[in-house]
């Protein structure tokens, strides 16, 4: 698993079916967020932030200082110099937000002894998903996204085919004046066959985006054979057989569902 534990941003990898974990630092300098582990040794780490995302942590509601509780809240957070624990939240200061986008990938090739930042940028898109090849551990495509309070809104598909030396942005999906657009997750079924899932976001409401790649991630196109509406892909698992299942969230009626593409 990818994530935060203490002050590590990084790996959890668990050899006994996940009743112990070891923690291994990814590098980072933004938060550890989605990971790819395609060989025993050779695992990804996809990071980033945006403007806002010190509002995970605790955000400042009504006009007496209270405090939100936060999500990633951790005990040692709380506690105040002189060794207590305040009273109650409305004695916790927010955090400072998140100065820009941030988006960064580390990767290791030696079963976390050492990690190396492969990509790095600041200003423009976090990212979200990476994944590899099941054959190839050395290709990947990693799906981030901007929007209006960066400097590059819209959604793109970075890949590598060199483990990570050099990048291409093989897909990009610039804002327009009544849209913005969203990718959440990626997912190889092949050497050649990828499959990722966005949304486009507009005044009204979502519109479900399936992109698909029959060359290693290196051209798209979108299946729009089965429109949803209303609907937001939030994540996505692929079987070898290619039959696809997508966990989507409702915008307009606010409820879960799963599409399945075989």
């Amino acid at each position: 698993m990818t994530g935060q534990y203490g002050k590590i941003e990084g790996v959890g990898i668990s050899t006994d079916g996940g009743a112990l974990f070891k923690t291994y630092d990814a590098k980072l300098t933004t938060e550890a967020r989605y990971g790819a582990f395609p060989a025993t040794n050779t695992w990804y780490v996809a990071a980033g932030e945006w403007p806002s995302s010190g509002d995970d942590d605790a955000t400042p509601t009504g006009t007496n200082g209270r405090v939100s509780i936060p999500k990633r809240l951790r005990k040692s957070a709380l506690q105040r110099p002189d060794g207590h624990f305040p009273r109650s939240l409305a004695e916790v200061a927010p955090p400072a937000p998140a100065c820009c986008y941030k988006a960064q990938i580390t990767g290791t090739t030696d079963g976390g002894a050492t990690f190396t930042t492969l990509f790095n940028s600041t200003g423009e898109f976090y990212f979200n998903s990476i994944d590899c090849s099941p054959s190839t551990p050395t290709k990947c495509c990693a799906v981030g996204e901007g929007f209006t309070d960066g400097t590059s809104c819209g959604s793109r598909i970075h890949c590598t085919q060199d483990g990570g030396s050099t990048w291409s942005r093989t897909y990009w999906s610039p804002c327009t004046s009544s849209a913005q657009y969203s990718l959440m997750e990626l997912r190889y079924v092949s050497d050649t066959e990828v499959w990722a899932v966005g949304s486009e976001l507009n005044s009204l409401f979502a519109s479900a985006q399936f992109l698909h790649s029959l060359d290693g991630g290196q051209t798209w196109a979108q299946d729009s054979t089965k429109p949803l509406q209303g609907f937001t892909p939030l994540g996505l698992s692929v079987l070898p057989d290619g039959t696809a299942f997508a966990a989507l969230d409702n915008t307009i009626t606010q409820e879960s569902a799963i599409a399945v593409y075989d």
